[in-house]
């Protein structure tokens, strides 16, 4: 099924509308935000769907098996993951 292979592979953010890449590790990249409307144009052309209106899109993404995440736990995981120095 569509929605779980969409769950393995991407995160999704309600609140900004982005979509983005789970890494073959499993980790969240958060470099390439994906902004919904082009995550529909981009399947559609990968032939997923491609008869589907945005409106079935939409349902598809609300789906809950597709993770969400929120700004602050993208703030989080950044700078969890940043080095930090000792110096100033």
């Amino acid at each position: 099924e569509i929605i779980e292979m969409l769950a393995k592979v991407y995160v999704k953010m309600p609140t900004t509308g982005s979509l983005f890449i789970i890494d073959s590790n499993g980790e969240i990249d958060y470099s390439n935000p994906i902004e919904k409307s082009t995550f529909i144009l981009q399947m559609q052309d990968r032939g997923y769907r491609k008869n589907f209106p945005e409106s079935q899109w939409n349902l598809v993404l609300n789906d809950p098996r597709i993770k969400e995440i929120e700004p602050l736990q993208v703030v989080l995981e950044l700078i969890a993951a940043d080095k930090w120095s000792n110096s100033l």
